[in-house]
């Protein structure tokens, strides 16, 4: 089964959603299911890359395909 794991924020900070969503994938890929991570944006790390650098530092033994909507955070301007 095909499963898309959305995160509206940078899938490159180091908090608890994204180690959520790294661990979840991963049991995923494990079970026979297709993970794929999408995110709102990443932030120094250049995205043809960004699979490896979020298995690294996770420290998963599989690499999730994963894909950036954009580079950078959209800009809000209120009033």
């Amino acid at each position: 089964m095909r499963i898309v794991l959305i995160r509206r924020e940078y899938i490159t900070h180091l908090d608890g959603v994204n180690r959520f969503i790294a661990l979840l994938a991963e049991e995923l890929a494990r079970l026979g299911h297709d993970p794929l991570i999408m995110t709102w944006c990443c932030n120094g790390i250049v995205k043809d890359q960004l699979p490896g650098w979020f298995a690294k530092m996770h420290g998963l033994s599989t690499i999730i395909p994963s894909t950036c909507c954009k580079l950078g955070p959209a800009r809000v301007t209120l009033g």
